[in-house]
């Protein structure tokens, strides 16, 4: 596993792919258990979320409904801190467990915008369920129910996670070795 370069940035293999399909059963499990006979509802956020979410499902059991929601707040390795939704949630998920999907939660920022979205289609909860956390970042109320991997600050690309929208298709996480 080599560095690889993204644009004008070398990142180095940081999370490589059995590492993380290990931690997506662990974590597919801790749902089935934690959810069982409830009715859940994902909601992925695109579009980062998407190839952590096409492996966590294979292994969901709960009865479920999947409904993609698009939020974006990134411009390059920053967060604009500004949030725009671009495909928001169903106007009912009533009578569901709601169980937002995230690839990294960082600052939290993006949460601060979706969670209300979410609680205004009427779940009976709202759960948050995020394949990377930064502890020391994140600067929100609301807890991450289900966590993959808690990571320094260090901005990472791959398994869906991009720099200005190029990496995403790589195998593995990969972190930043020079800007």
């Amino acid at each position: 596993m080599e560095n690889v370069k993204i644009k004008d940035k070398t990142f180095k293999v940081y999370l490589n792919n059995s590492q993380i399909q290990t931690e997506i059963q662990r974590l597919a499990g801790e749902i089935n258990a934690r959810c069982a006979g409830k009715k859940v509802t994902f909601l992925p956020v695109l579009s980062g979320s998407f190839l952590f979410f096409a492996d966590l499902i294979k292994h969901i059991k709960v009865e479920h409904e999947i409904y993609f929601v698009k939020y974006k707040s990134y411009s390059g390795t920053d967060s604009t801190g500004i949030v725009d939704a671009m495909l928001p949630p169903p106007a009912s998920i009533k009578g569901t467990t709601a169980i937002i999907v995230e690839d990294i939660v960082d600052t939290g920022t993006t949460l601060k915008t979706i969670v209300p979205d979410v609680q205004k289609s009427g779940p009976d909860a709202v759960k948050i369920c995020s394949l990377l956390l930064k502890p020391d970042k994140y600067d929100f109320a609301f807890s991450v129910d289900f966590t993959g991997f808690e990571i320094e600050n260090d901005f990472v690309v791959g398994y869906g996670l991009d720099y200005d929208e190029a990496g995403r298709n790589l195998r593995h996480i990969y972190k930043l070795t020079n800007s």
